[in-house]
Parts: C-alpha cells; structure tokens; sequence
C-alpha cells in the first residue's frame, strides 16, 4: 500500500469521530452513546498505530470485525439516524482495503446489525413500521459499491506503475547485455586482428634479422613488408573500433582468405600450403568473419606456442557442409589443457554461426583446427533454379 493510500484510510477512519458531538446532541447526553463513542474513538486510534494491515492482516481483520461490534453497539443506543454514518465510514475503509468476497460478507453483516439495532430502538415494532429500513438497503448497496470501485481504480494504477518500473528495469538491462556483448565482440576482433598481425611481425623482424648480415636486400623487403601489414592492422583496428555491428566487408571472401594465408607466408617466412575452392559457399558475415578469425587465431597460435614453420589450409564442401581445417608441424600441446581467450573466443564465434570447431593436437606433432559449417545457398542462384524448374515443368 503506498503512503497516500494509507494518509486516505487514516483519514476515512477518523471521519466518524467529527459526528460523535452531533451524535450525543441529538440524544440528550445519553451517557451510553457517550460511553460508546469514546470506546469507538479509543479503539480507532489503537487500530491504526499499532496493529498493521500490510505486517498483521489476520489480526487487523479480527479488529475490523470488532469494531463493527462497537459501531452496532452505538446504533442500538441511538435514537437518530446519526450512528449509521460509523458503519457507512466501515464499510468504505473495508472496500477499500480488502478483497471482495471479505469486504462484501462485512457490507451484508453491518447492513443486518444495523437492521437489527433499529428493531431493537424501536422496541420490535410491526413490519409496517419497520419496513422503512428495507429501502435502506440501497444506500450500504451504493456506498460500498463506490468505494470498492476506487478500490479496483487505485490498485490498477498501482500494477500499471509497477508493470512500467519492471519494463524499464528490462530496458536498463537489455541496453546493459547489449552493450556487454558489444564490448566482448570488440575484444575478440582486436585480439583476434591484432594479436595474429604482431605475431607475425615479431616472427618476421626475427627472421630479417637472421638474414640481415647474409643478404641486406631481401632483409629490407621483408621489412617492408611488415611495415605493410602492420599499417594494414592499425586500419583493421580503427575499423573494428568504429564498427558496432558485423558488416560483410569482404568484396571477395576467398581472395581475402588467400591473401591472409599469402601474407603470413611473406612476413614470417613459413611455408603454407593451400588448398581452396574457386567458391567458398558462405554468405553470412558473421560466418565469413568467424572463419577468417579462426585462420587468424589458427596461425598465430602455431607460430607463437607451437613454433611451427609449415602449415596445410584446405578448404573443402559438398552440397551440404563446409569444412576448414588448418593445420601445423608445431609442438602441439596435451589434451585438456584449459582454454586461452583466443581458442575459446574462436570456439564462441563458430558454434554462434551455427557450426563446430574442433581442435586435435599431439605433443610433438602439431595441431590441427577443423571448422564445419553448414552450406549457405545464395538467393539469387536458388530462386533462379526454382524459376527454371517450374518453367520447365
């Protein structure tokens, strides 16, 4: 319950007591309605500090129901229409702060004590006389209907208030998943992009400086090269940083392929041999990306852990898979070994585009990665085909 409804329930339950000097007017200082009143009013400020509906709702209950006895109590002792007020003021508190089926049963009792008190004022008179109260009916009818109403009104607008709070706590943690995800996306490209070129460069810097003293000339093209590639990583990377989404940047995926594998082989001065399909049957960006990363990571970590010197890219598909395995002379590793951010990083970006990576390694032997990913159709071709059928047919 908020803190205005409470200030509006306090303020309905101290109403009765501004008709208490009008009550006790009106029947001669009846010292029982006095005695009444001011049991009433007691047991009003009791119930309201100290026993509390949200923390004691079994026990504010029992009270409600007592002081329904007390307001009964006043109406058997008056002889004006002043003390049916109390049970009015009851029943709109009840309807306001519970259930129906509890604060319909209260509406239909107080209405039944208030019936019976005037039977007994009027000392049991005839029905002709008593009929009156029948009418009477409506106005308890009217009074609780109205107020369980505001009821339904105010407790709406407090599940509207709190739906809202939830859809903007979802919002506030979406915008921060996504930005999470945005931010471990950045780090795998540059990890990927940026480890494998300085990977490179720092294996190609050694081998221009074995070859430096022997044949200066070729050590300077090496170093040109590397100069290259090295410009051509810092664009990569402003790119990546730039970019928030995956944006199919490959204007030739093999040719991209191709030179990555071209590239390597010129600035560290292995030997990979290469064996790729004129059509590499992937369209997605995110798929074409994570291959080409996985090339990546596949190098520099045969390069930099497994000091290999040669290395074996094949490419290969039929009409419903394609598989990508690289790989290595190099030391290898032990099975079970934890993964490093790369591997896992690789693993992540393949199973993401609906495909599987598996690495084998033998201590001694080298490493193999194998990628498969299914077979992506492109529109244009499929629908060519279906067009070309259904002519035909």
């Amino acid at each position: 319950m908020t803190f205005q409804s409470k200030w509006g329930i306090y303020f309905i339950s101290l109403m009765p007591i501004a008709i208490i000097p009008f009550l006790i007017y009106e029947n001669g200082w009846s010292m029982e309605i006095i005695g009444a009143s001011c049991l009433f009013i007691l047991f009003d400020f009791f119930r309201m500090l100290v026993v509390n509906k949200d923390n004691q709702p079994t026990l504010h209950l029992m009270f409600m129901w007592l002081h329904l006895g007390i307001a009964f109590l006043i109406t058997c002792f008056d002889l004006s229409f002043l003390s049916s007020i109390f049970l009015y003021f009851l029943i709109a508190e009840m309807a306001l702060t519970y259930r129906m089926r509890q604060s319909l049963l209260y509406t239909t009792a107080a209405y039944l004590l208030y019936a019976l008190s005037r039977l007994i004022v009027l000392d049991f008179p005839t029905f002709h006389e008593w009929s009156f109260i029948i009418p009477r009916m409506l106005e308890f009818a009217v009074i609780y209907i109205a107020f369980y109403f505001v009821k339904i009104t105010k407790d709406q607008k407090e599940e509207l208030s709190q739906a809202y709070q939830k859809l903007d706590e979802s919002s506030k943690e979406v915008d921060r998943l996504l930005i999470e995800n945005e931010r471990i996306r950045i780090s795998k490209d540059i990890h990927d992009s940026v480890g494998h070129t300085l990977t490179s460069t720092i294996i190609g810097i050694e081998t221009a400086k074995k070859v430096f003293h022997k044949n200066s000339k070729n050590a300077f093209v090496l170093l040109d090269s590397i100069q290259a590639s090295a410009q051509h990583s810092l664009e990569e990377v402003r790119s990546i940083v730039h970019k928030m989404k995956h944006q199919d940047t490959f204007t030739n995926y093999r040719q991209a392929i191709i030179h990555l594998l071209v590239s390597t082989e010129e600035k560290t001065g292995i030997q990979i041999h290469k064996d790729i399909p004129s059509s590499i049957p992937i369209q997605s960006p995110d798929a074409k990306m994570a291959v080409y990363h996985m090339l990546q990571e596949g190098l520099t970590n045969g390069l930099r852990h497994g000091k290999a010197d040669h290395f074996h890219c094949v490419i290969m598909t039929d009409n419903q898979t394609v598989v990508i395995r690289l790989e290595d002379n190099g030391g290898g590793f032990e099975a079970g070994r934890e993964e490093g951010f790369g591997l896992h990083a690789m693993k992540e970006r393949i199973e993401a585009s609906g495909g599987d990576l598996h690495i084998e390694s033998i201590p001694s032997e080298g490493t193999s990665l194998i990628c498969k990913l299914p077979v992506e159709k492109e529109r244009g071709k499929t629908d060519g085909r279906q067009h070309k059928s259904s002519r035909s047919g």
